[in-house]
């Protein structure tokens, strides 16, 4: 996943296809992908709305936590599941 904001927004004609990006215009508001374990499943409730999130696939009660917490499905392939709180 690629975080584009208007510093660096020419790299993004060079982008690879299939590349996942987030956009953004203010660097700082930007919330970066945390990956919950079992250890961290109690910051689950405290992440901001738009945060984006990795779970592995074999961690099912980490992911039905987030997503009681508002956390959707956006990627299921692989080990690492990709999932975002709802803004």
């Amino acid at each position: 996943m690629r975080h584009f904001t208007p510093q660096n927004r020419h790299e993004i004609r060079d982008a690879q296809p299939g590349t996942w990006a987030v956009l953004s215009s203010d660097f700082e508001t930007f919330d970066a992908m945390r990956h919950f374990t079992p250890e961290n499943r109690h910051e689950i409730r405290d992440a901001q709305p738009g945060t984006w999130a990795t779970v592995l696939s074999s961690d099912f009660e980490t992911f039905s936590e987030l997503s009681r917490n508002g956390f959707y499905l956006v990627e299921m392939s692989g080990e690492a599941w990709t999932l975002r709180r709802c803004a």
